[in-house]
């Protein structure tokens, strides 16, 4: 059985549709607040063009958000004052974890924002 040319069409058209309308959400989120968060963060730990063209810099300058084992990475917790993240870093992994939860829920995230009380 083959499949008419006119279908797959349609449903390539269809998912392209749906591709674009979630490209562009997140386009307007990044460029809405997430790209602002991190403009924040670079500033608060005297980060500057001359350092971004600097192989490796910018990656030096996330390697405290995260943790890593043999099979796994993971972010720290921003919420867990136990870790040793920075203010900076605690400040730019709630917003921007926050950010990414609330766009992957479509806008119905449970927490109001990344203040929000209710968050562990």
């Amino acid at each position: 059985m083959t499949v008419d040319s006119d279908n797959v069409k349609y449903v390539v058209n269809n998912l392209q549709i749906t591709h674009d309308s979630i490209a562009r959400e997140f386009i307007k989120e990044y460029d809405n607040g997430i790209r602002k968060a991190f403009n924040e963060y670079y500033k608060s730990i005297g980060y500057n063009s001359l350092e971004n063209r600097v192989i490796n810099f910018q990656a030096s300058t996330f390697k405290n958000l995260y943790d890593r084992d043999s099979e796994f990475i993971s972010f720290k917790n921003p919420y867990d004052r136990t870790n040793n993240l920075t203010e900076p870093e605690r400040k730019l992994l709630k917003y921007v974890l926050y950010k990414l939860n609330w766009i992957y829920n479509n806008g119905n995230s449970k927490f109001s924002s990344e203040e929000d009380p209710k968050i562990p």
